[in-house]
Formats: structure tokens, sequence, C-alpha cells
């Protein structure tokens, strides 16, 4: 006779139900998150190796520069980001003007736009990708005029 007393069985079921999508929400964006973030470093990474060692690739090729680290940089970035639905490279060389007042001969520019996708994260929002962009800009400078601690005026001490 045990009409009157109540039994615990199947609590847990009900308490998964309620806790284990929250948990797997949490999960998922976790790791789209790692992903976003993995991505955005390898962008950047690349990006600014490329600009920095311009003349590495450069030398040797009969391509236009602008071509060549533009290839460059699209054969280092292709293969190594995750989850990628576009991607677009490029790369230009800008000269500037006033490059005997300030030493500065031109600014090189490496700009990355890709398309993210977020797998699982598309059926809680109405976006199943994410574009994003990554800009590295750097000054070219013509140091080759400067004087040396050593050097005074054409005078070498």
């Amino acid at each position: 006779m045990n009409s009157g007393k109540k039994d615990d069985r199947g609590t847990i079921v009900i308490e998964m139900c309620i806790i284990m999508p929250i948990v797997i929400t949490v999960i998922f964006v976790v790791i789209n998150m790692m992903i976003v973030q993995l991505n955005n470093g390898i962008a950047t990474g690349e990006a600014y190796h490329v600009v920095c060692n311009r003349e590495r690739y450069m030398s040797g090729s009969g391509n236009s520069a602008e071509d060549t680290l533009n290839q460059a940089l699209d054969q280092m970035v292709r293969p190594s980001m995750q989850l990628l639905d576009e991607l677009e490279t490029s790369v230009r060389f800008r000269p500037s003007g006033n490059a005997l007042l300030s030493g500065i001969t031109g600014t090189i520019d490496a700009v990355i736009k890709y398309e993210e996708l977020h797998p699982g994260i598309g059926l809680l929002t109405d976006k199943k990708a994410t574009q994003r962009k990554v800009k590295i800009e750097k000054e070219i400078r013509d140091i080759s005029n400067n004087l040396r601690r050593w050097q005074l005026y054409g005078k070498t001490l």
C-alpha cells in the first residue's frame, strides 16, 4: 500500500532535459569562439609575415611585386584557416609623394577578407556565416641616406 508515498524516479531525466541543452549550447559557443580567434590569429600573423619579409618573396620572380606577394599570402593563409566559405587576399604598395623630405618611400598594405562558417550556431541565429577583415599596414622607409653614428656630414670620425 504505497499509494500516498512519492518516489523520485525520473527526476534525473527531467533535470537533464533542462540542463543538457544549455551545456551543449555553451560547448558549441566555446568551440566557435576558439575557431574565430584561431582564424584571426592566422590571418594577422600571415599578413604581418608577408609584409615584413616582402623582399624574400619578391626576389627571383618575374611577376610584379604586388602579384607575387598576393600569391604568397593566399598560399599561406588558405590551407591554415578553418571553416571558411570565401577568402580574398590583396597586397598593395602605395608610393609616397614626399620621399625626400620624410624618408618614407611608401606604404604596403595586406588585406585579408574572409567569411567564416559557424556550425551549430546557425540554429540560434539567422546568420550562418560572418564576414571578417584583417588589415596590416607598414611604412617602407629609405634609410640609405641617413647618417650613421660614426659619420658627420661626410667626414669619418
